[in-house]
C-alpha cells in the first residue's frame, strides 16, 4: 500500500537486492504502512521451496529494499516468479509483493518498480492486489488491467448469519454489534436456511483431501497442459509450493471429483480471515475440471459450499475466474460485494510482444487468487 504525499527524506539511502535475512526490517516497514507480512517461515519457502528457482539456472532476488544508512529499511518491493503456459509455451511471470514505502522516502519509490520492470529473465509481470493507489503507480509503468471484468465484483455467500452480520457491524462501526449483527443474523437465516437446504441435500463424488499427490500431475499434464489459456502450472510440485501451507495449518482444503480413482476435476479452499473483525471467511482459490466440464465444475462448488459451513465459516467469498465459472456460481443466488480498485494487471516483457493478441482475448484468461501473490 503506497499513500500520497508526504515529508522530504535525507538522500542517504541505498538501493540493495533484498535478502531473506531481511525479514525483520521489511516486516517492520509493512506493519508501519498498513500491510501485513506472514510469518518468517511461510514468507521464506515463496522463494526458497519456489520450484521455478530450485530447478533454473537463472539467479532471482527477492525483492530490493531501500536502505538508510544506519540500516533501517524504508522500501520493499517483493519479487515472486511463478511458472505458466499458454498452449505450447512455457512461460515465466514475475509478481510484486508487499510494495511498501515509508512517507518520508516516497520521493526514492520509483527504482524499486525499475528494478522489477528490467529483469530480463521474466515474459510477463504481474500484479494481482493493486489497490486504488499502487494500481496507479503500476499502470505508469505501462501495466493493463485484465480483459477480464470478473475482477470487479466479489460473490459471497453468508454460511453462518449471526457471526457474519456481527462482524459487518462491527466493521461499519456501528454501535451494539452483538445485538443488531445478532437481529440481522436471525432474519437472514432463514432466507439461508432455505437455500442451503437445498445444498445440504445434494450428493455429490467429491471428496476432501489435505495434500497433492501424483494424480494432479497426470491431470494437469493431460487435461489443462495445452489450452489455449493462461495458467499457473498446476502440477504437483506447484500446487505444494503455492497451498500446501495452509493444508497443513488447518486453514484449507482441496475437494477432488475423481472416478476409478482418476482426478476428473478439483477445487481449493483457503481460510483467509479477517480477525480484526471477528470474520471466519473462506476464499475459493481454484477450480478445475476436466474439458471445462460445467456438471463437474457445479459438483464441486456444491460441496465446497456444504463444507463451509461445517468447517465453521461464516462467508464463502469468489473473487476472479472465467465467465463461463462465474455462470454456474450464480446458480447459487450470491450476494455481491463491489471491487472499488480492479487488484490484477499485467505488462509483457519487451522481448515477448507477439504476445499481446493473445493476452487481449478474454478467453485466454482465467484469473483467481492462485494468480499473483494473492494466494501467497
Amino acid at each position: 500500500m503506497i499513500k500520497e504525499s508526504a515529508p522530504s527524506a535525507p538522500a542517504t539511502i541505498q538501493l540493495r537486492d533484498a535478502q531473506l535475512d531481511d525479514y525483520i526490517g521489511i516486516k517492520n516497514l509493512c506493519i508501519n504502512n498498513g500491510l501485513l507480512l506472514p510469518d518468517e517461515k511461510i514468507w521464506r519457502r515463496r522463494w526458497e521451496q519456489n520450484p521455478l528457482i530450485l530447478e533454473g539456472n537463472v539467479s532471482w532476488s527477492v525483492g530490493w529494499v531501500l536502505e538508510t544508512c544506519d540500516g533501517k529499511i524504508v522500501g520493499y518491493c517483493g519479487n515472486i516468479p511463478m511458472a505458466y503456459r499458454l498452449e505450447d509455451r512455457n512461460i515465466t511471470a514475475a509478481t510484486t509483493t508487499a510494495l511498501a514505502v515509508d512517507p518520508s522516502y516516497r520521493s526514492h519509490s520509483l527504482p524499486l518498480l525499475q528494478r522489477f520492470f528490467k529483469q530480463n529473465h521474466v515474459d510477463l509481470f504481474m500484479v494481482s492486489s493493486a489497490n486504488e493507489s499502487s494500481g496507479k503507480i503500476y499502470k505508469a509503468y505501462g501495466m493493463k488491467i485484465t480483459p477480464s471484468p470478473s475482477y470487479e465484483q466479489a460473490l459471497f455467500w453468508v454460511t453462518d448469519p449471526i457471526p457474519f452480520f456481527q462482524a459487518m457491524w462491527y466493521h461499519k462501526g456501528w454501535w451494539l454489534p452483538k445485538i443488531f449483527g445478532w437481529m440481522a443474523g436471525r432474519i437472514f437465516k432463514i432466507w439461508s436456511a432455505i437455500l442451503f437446504f437445498k445444498i445440504q441435500s445434494k450428493k455429490t463424488k467429491c471428496k476432501t483431501v489435505y495434500s497433492y499427490d501424483e494424480r494432479f500431475d497426470f491431470f494437469w499434464a493431460n487435461h489443462l497442459f495445452l489450452k489455449k489459456r493462461l495458467a499457473f502450472v498446476r502440477d504437483q510440485k506447484n500446487l505444494t509450493w503455492h497451498f500446501q501451507h495452509f493444508l497443513d495449518t488447518g486453514m484449507g482444503w482441496v475437494a477432488i471429483y475423481e472416478q476409478d480413482g482418476e482426478i476428473l476435476g478439483y477445487a481449493i479452499f483457503i481460510r483467509r480471515d479477517k480477525s480484526e473483525i471477528g470474520l471466519s471467511r473462506l476464499q475459493l482459490a481454484d477450480i478445475q475440471a476436466i474439458n471445462d466440464s460445467p456438471d463437474i465444475i457445479r459438483e464441486l462448488f456444491i460441496y465446497g459450499l456444504q463444507q463451509a459451513r461445517i468447517q465453521g465459516g461464516h462467508v464463502l467469498e469468489v473473487i476472479g475466474f472465467n465467465q463461463n465459472k462465474r455462470k454456474i456460481f450464480n446458480e447459487f443466488s450470491p450476494m455481491v460485494r463491489l471491487i472499488t480498485s480492479h487488484p490484477y494487471l499485467y505488462k509483457l516483457a519487451n522481448h515477448n510482444k507477439n504476445m499481446a493478441q493473445d493476452m487481449n482475448d478474454i478467453n485466454v484468461w482465467d484469473p483467481s487468487i492462485i494468480d499473483g501473490d494473492a494466494g501467497l
